[in-house]
């Protein structure tokens, strides 16, 4: 859905989560971090506008990526949702941290994406894309291409310790929303684009 505008996105995203919600459909929609934060609390404040507690009720929160470290830390894309207050109350949210190595974080995390996954009606994935071309937490060439498990933990050069979901994760979502700014990412949707 390519705009110039975040709020058509925006609404486009809101609309399809309402919608599916509405028809009493169990939705699971699964964040971003970076610039996508704010994206992604305006677009719960409209669905909570919109919709009763009943409702949202069938409403599941995951995450695409996130920067591996203690849960709250002050990279961490959960907490950058937190500061600007996504209203969650009342809605089943699974942030990405836990307290645990990277390795059973990974683990622990893959096995509630599958069963989250499996239980639920419609997947909404919502997307950033780095400067390098990047989705999720899924760099050039790193261990989320190669890994057969629904998320995986690894290091990569020059950026944070990451966890990601996989390509086999982000092939079972059902519809996709990207959002992309910057100058400094134009040359990366350029390539896509082509």
């Amino acid at each position: 859905f390519p705009s110039i505008d975040s709020k058509i996105g925006e609404d486009a995203m809101s609309d399809a989560i309402i919608g599916y919600l509405r028809a009493h459909e169990r939705v699971v929609w699964t964040l971003p971090g970076g610039s996508n934060v704010p994206i992604s609390v305006s677009v719960l404040k409209k669905v909570r506008k919109i919709l009763g507690e009943n409702e949202l009720a069938n409403l599941v929160i995951m995450q695409v990526d996130e920067r591996y470290g203690v849960p709250g830390h002050k990279d961490s894309n959960w907490t950058q949702l937190l500061e600007l207050n996504f209203p969650t109350k009342g809605i089943l949210t699974h942030p990405l941290l836990r307290g645990l190595t990277l390795e059973e974080t990974a683990r622990v995390y893959s096995k509630i994406v599958d069963e989250e996954f499996e239980k639920a009606d419609y997947v909404i994935g919502q997307f950033g894309m780095g400067p390098d071309g990047h989705i999720a937490g899924l760099f050039p060439n790193s261990r989320g291409f190669e890994a057969t498990e629904s998320v995986c933990g690894y290091d990569y050069p020059g950026t944070f310790t990451r966890l990601s979901l996989t390509v086999d994760a982000l092939r079972k979502i059902d519809r996709a929303f990207v959002f992309v700014f910057g100058e400094s990412k134009r040359q990366a949707v350029e390539r896509m684009k082509a």
